[in-house]
């Protein structure tokens, strides 16, 4: 888990490059079986992810992710806290959140098990966007997403 938040750490600043030439911090966030996030500063409060939906919530504003990204979450909402894994999907993935309230990014990490292939997601949290999605793969390296709504 520790090696996965420094490379989600590494791939958002190296995205975020443009935004300042010094070192940005950010932080990991941790998320409940409710889909409570905590670990965002109290401005961003309260915090949630509904994996059913594909709604993200951060104070008093939401974001639902587009049609093209939906399927990374609403698929394997049921199975997420369950220790038991499901032979019926053909993947299954790990997720982590991260942010970076100085820029007020919110980042999210959608990694395939058993796979090296991974979505990363950076939402604006000023306007509550989309901003940027890339695929990563160790073949072909790192693409983006065309985001449709």
């Amino acid at each position: 888990m520790k090696l996965l938040l420094v490379h989600i750490t590494i791939i958002l600043l190296g995205v975020m490059s443009s935004y300042a030439s010094t070192p940005i911090p950010s932080s990991a966030l941790t998320i409940d079986e409710n889909g409570v996030i905590t670990g965002l500063p109290d401005k961003y409060q309260p915090a949630s992810f509904d994996f059913s939906s594909a709604k993200l919530s951060i104070a008093d504003r939401s974001l639902t992710l587009p049609a093209s990204l939906k399927p990374l979450f609403i698929d394997t909402a049921s199975d997420l806290f369950s220790s038991a894994s499901n032979k019926q999907k053909k993947l299954t993935y790990d997720y982590s959140f991260i942010a970076v309230p100085s820029r007020e990014l919110f980042g999210i990490t959608v990694e395939a098990q058993n796979s090296n292939e991974s979505i990363f997601i950076i939402i604006n949290l000023n306007n509550m966007s989309v901003t940027e999605a890339t695929l990563s793969t160790p073949t072909l390296g790192t693409y983006p997403i065309k985001i449709t709504r």
